[in-house]
């Protein structure tokens, strides 16, 4: 049954046409290993390598992602997902780019969004990414990625975790989470805490306040993250000039150990400018 829902997957890419490679598809890992529980980010970088300008109409991709255990089954198959076209057009040698959680993207629910935590079990994995993009053809590129227990404080961190969620009262747990995050805030696990205080005091508590307060956060002291872009617009509104926007990305991006997300910021920061 595993064989053949892979089969279907690829036939569906497969038909659809196949045009000129000049939008192209790259990805890449942030790292070869990753903790139980931590999100696992890939970037995604879409690349006009022709000589001509792709305009924004004609861009509109298909993609979906096939990931295999190291027993070689079939654990993970994303729905094809049909992405909204560009805001603006593709000048040659111009590219999108994109990091995104891999964890977040197969899981039922989010990391540290509700007490039903998922991740990747321990073990090594084999990441299949097909892409149709209407202007460049099929894509296929292939990652692999270990996840391991954590160890030390990052143990004691994720099993806390885990028990502070698995509370009904939501109230109490965001409470609890804060006290963890603030206890250790150097972990892996932190863009996930602040992701959910955020969302609890955005959407359940109604605290604007606060749920800008923690997105600030995760923008100026987790920048590595894949979170931290979701975040971004709200730590950018606090500044009040486009010159005072790029300074700020600039700032954020000089601080940054994710050279995906270093690059994130930066073409965040030329998109500012050029308008």
């Amino acid at each position: 049954m595993k064989f053949l829902i892979n089969i279907i997957f690829l036939v569906i890419i497969f038909l659809n046409p196949l045009f000129s490679q000049q939008l192209t598809v790259q990805a890449s890992l942030s790292k070869p290993v990753y903790y139980l529980g931590e999100e696992v980010d890939v970037a995604i970088e879409h690349i006009n390598n022709g000589a001509d300008v792709v305009k924004a109409k004609d861009v509109g991709y298909t993609w979906g992602v096939i990931i295999k255990d190291n027993k070689d089954t079939l654990e993970y198959l994303s729905t094809i997902q049909k992405f909204a076209a560009p805001q603006h057009d593709y000048m040659p040698a111009e590219s999108s780019y994109w990091v995104t959680d891999l964890t977040e993207t197969f899981a039922k629910y989010r990391l540290f969004k509700t007490a039903s935590m998922f991740y990747f079990q321990k073990g090594s994995y084999t990441v299949e990414i097909y892409s149709r993009l209407s202007q460049g053809g099929l894509n296929h590129i292939r990652l692999s990625f270990e996840v391991i227990e954590p160890e030390g404080d990052e143990k004691t961190v994720l099993l806390e975790a885990k028990k502070i969620l698995s509370q009904k009262n939501s109230s109490k747990a965001a409470e609890a989470l804060l006290r963890l995050h603030e206890k250790y805030p150097n972990s892996v696990y932190s863009p996930g805490f602040l992701n959910y205080l955020e969302s609890y005091y955005c959407y359940f508590e109604k605290n604007k306040t606060k749920s800008s307060a923690f997105s600030i956060e995760m923008v100026e002291k987790y920048s590595w993250s894949a979170y931290a872009q979701n975040h971004l617009q709200t730590a950018l509104r606090k500044q009040l000039t486009k010159k005072d926007q790029a300074d700020y990305l600039i700032t954020i991006g000089e601080n940054c150990k994710n050279q995906a997300m270093k690059k994130r910021f930066e073409i965040e920061r030329q998109k500012i400018l050029q308008k």
